[in-house]
């Protein structure tokens, strides 16, 4: 198949995302925001190699997403995974394969601690991650990743510190 560009948004689909999804190979932007989906997302996502834009959005997905998910989106550049019932789990170590532009993660669970792996992320302009259960202090490497953001959203946490000053 040679689809390169699938959106399916704003749709009333409410089920489950196929597993057959990571047969889309040459797929480029998969848009199913405002869909009514559920149930949770299926690993064969993360073999969409060649995905630079994944919008699942206003859902109503859920369960854990891990590592495996993301192990093959090399080419990602744009990740919205807001207001969905999932959590991120992925390990403190963990360096994603992508470097992200836009991260949208609006009450997502990412806490209670602040995600790591945010700190191998050189290309962010815009990050949302409000709502997301987070209860920590802001680490000293989150002033570099400010640099360059033009838009960016921690409200609703348990934060404390500046992402604009030195700890």
């Amino acid at each position: 198949i040679s689809l390169t560009y699938l959106d399916l948004s704003y749709n009333d689909w409410q089920g489950s995302i196929p597993s057959e999804i990571g047969q889309l190979v040459k797929l480029t932007e998969l848009l199913l925001f405002s869909s009514r989906l559920n149930g949770t997302i299926p690993y064969s996502l993360g073999q969409l190699m060649n995905l630079q834009t994944l919008d699942i959005s206003y859902n109503s997905l859920t369960g854990v997403l891990s590592e495996h998910h993301f192990s093959k989106l090399k080419c990602l550049k744009k990740l919205d995974l807001s207001e969905n019932s999932f959590s991120l789990n992925v390990s403190s170590s963990w360096v994603p394969p992508f470097q992200l532009q836009y991260i949208g993660m609006r009450s997502i669970k990412l806490g209670p601690r602040f995600p790591e792996w945010l700190r191998m992320q050189q290309e962010v302009e815009q990050l949302y991650i409000n709502n997301a259960s987070i209860s920590d202090a802001i680490p000293s490497w989150f002033r570099e990743l400010c640099y360059d953001i033009k838009y960016l959203d921690l409200s609703n946490n348990n934060i404390t510190g500046s992402p604009l000053e030195r700890s």
